[in-house]
């Protein structure tokens, strides 16, 4: 069905290579660090606020943020802890970066790098969403 429709509408063939290039700037990573791109529902945004230490004197890093919705949130609950961000897909990070500056949440630090190289020593509470 997809090929017919690829042959029988009229698309411009410049049209797939940019799709092409968009789905490697979004899922750059999946091949090396064999995790695609999933984002973290509000559901489970909620049940890791529940989780957080009484005491705001924490370091709490995302690995593979996505587009920073968790961040974003627990940032918004929570202003006076420490929290990072680790991501190495171009859109996506750049999607959080956005996402963040257009929310004011300067609290939060992203990171452009491997989540597997990063040394985990400096934070709390380490969570991925795998």
């Amino acid at each position: 069905m997809a090929a017919y429709g690829s042959l029988a509408l009229p698309i411009a063939p410049w049209l797939y290579g940019a799709a092409f290039i968009v789905l490697v700037l979004v899922f750059w990573n999946a091949t090396s660090d064999r995790v695609p791109l999933s984002l973290t529902n509000r559901r489970t945004w909620a049940a890791l606020a529940d989780m957080l230490p009484e005491t705001n004197d924490f370091a709490f890093v995302d690995l593979g943020c996505g587009i920073g919705g968790l961040l974003a949130d627990l940032a918004r609950r929570r202003p006076a802890a420490r929290w990072i961000g680790v991501g190495s897909a171009p859109i996506p990070f750049s999607l959080a970066w956005l996402r963040l500056k257009l929310t004011g949440r300067p609290i939060v630090e992203l990171r452009f790098a491997d989540m597997w190289r990063q040394d985990l020593a400096e934070f709390d509470i380490v969570y991925c969403f795998l």
